[in-house]
């Protein structure tokens, strides 16, 4: 268990804790110590803390628009989708299997509270459920919806049952451009 605190000379300072073994007296003179049994066994100075952050905070901004588009590419994702929707992800499930040659794939579904349905009419405007199937030997990294956003555009087929591109899917609103936004809905 790790955690960080602000040294005496005003640093931030990441510490590893540790349990005290049940036979162990340990000191008391410390309310932290009498509900939490742990103790302090090293330090980590605050330039390597603040390099793990840097590459954190680094991998995350690299997420952020993983499925590049050309311009006019947007409009054929949209003619070709049965469903389009601004949505916000609210649950999900997943799971992991192999075929017969022994590659791996993954699959699941995610569900979207619809703020704004573009295209399609399906039975629940205000919620619907898209899944996504990724093969192992697929062009493209595993994982439904990667790019960590609070909102997406999402391009389904389907009839009752959507389903989005293997690879080109993920779409977090703050990275389509501000020109296809604005000319939504388009027709085709």
């Amino acid at each position: 268990m790790a955690g960080l605190e602000l040294g005496r000379d005003g640093s931030l300072q990441a510490l590893r804790w540790i349990r005290y073994p049940q036979c162990h007296r340990r000191p008391n003179n410390l309310l932290a110590n009498k509900i939490f049994p742990l103790k302090r066994t090293d330090t980590m100075p605050l330039n390597a803390v603040l390099s793990l952050l840097l590459v954190v905070a680094m991998a995350t901004t690299s997420l952020a628009c993983s499925t590049p588009v050309a311009s006019g590419e947007w409009r054929q994702l949209y003619c070709d989708a049965t469903v389009v929707f601004r949505g916000t992800p609210v649950g999900g499930s997943s799971g992991l299997a192999m075929d017969q040659h022994g590659r791996e794939i993954q699959s699941g579904y995610l569900s979207f509270h619809v703020q704004t349905l573009y295209k399609g009419s399906p039975s629940n405007p205000q919620n619907i459920r898209v899944s996504h199937t990724w093969t192992e030997g697929d062009p493209c990294e595993p994982g439904a919806f990667p790019d960590h956003a609070s909102d997406y555009l999402v391009f389904a087929t389907g009839d009752s049952y959507y389903t989005v591109d293997t690879c080109r899917h993920s779409f977090p609103w703050t990275c389509v451009p501000n020109s296809f936004k604005n000319s939504l809905p388009i027709s085709c």
